[in-house]
């Protein structure tokens, strides 16, 4: 048992400098070889670039329609405050709206106030009998 451990460790000692060899055989090859590599570096890049492009273009476009559809966090929260914001905005309107119908009324009842040369007071009318008179 013990000789197969030391055999096992020997093993892994040749594989590890063999593998630093081997990458060192590599570098010094590619450092001599730089035009060669350079040529089939673009060859490369030349295939590759075009398919790589359309997988870009594909997966942006897929990304832009799903947040289209589905939306980003930002966005329904942004969704929600635009929301909100537009209730409030319809009661304003609502207000607003009710001053402008009531617009002659109020006219009238400034110069009735203007004109009018004894004190008048106000009355509040609290019921209404349900008779046509």
């Amino acid at each position: 048992m013990n000789s197969y451990r030391k055999t096992n460790r020997t093993r892994k000692r040749i594989a590890f400098i063999g593998t630093i060899i081997f990458l060192m055989i590599i570098i010094l090859t590619s450092y001599k070889n730089q035009k060669m590599m350079s040529f089939g570096e673009s060859a490369l890049g030349a295939i590759v670039s075009p398919i790589s492009k359309g997988i870009y273009f594909t997966s942006s476009k897929a990304k832009e329609g799903f947040e289209k559809v589905f939306g980003s966090r930002r966005l329904r929260e942004e969704h929600e405050e635009l929301v909100q914001e537009n209730s409030r905005l319809k009661e304003q309107v609502g207000v607003l709206e009710d001053v402008v119908l009531r617009e002659k009324a109020l006219k009238d009842e400034y110069i009735l106030l203007q004109s009018a040369k004894k004190d008048l007071e106000k009355a509040f009318i609290i019921s209404k009998e349900s008779g046509n008179l």
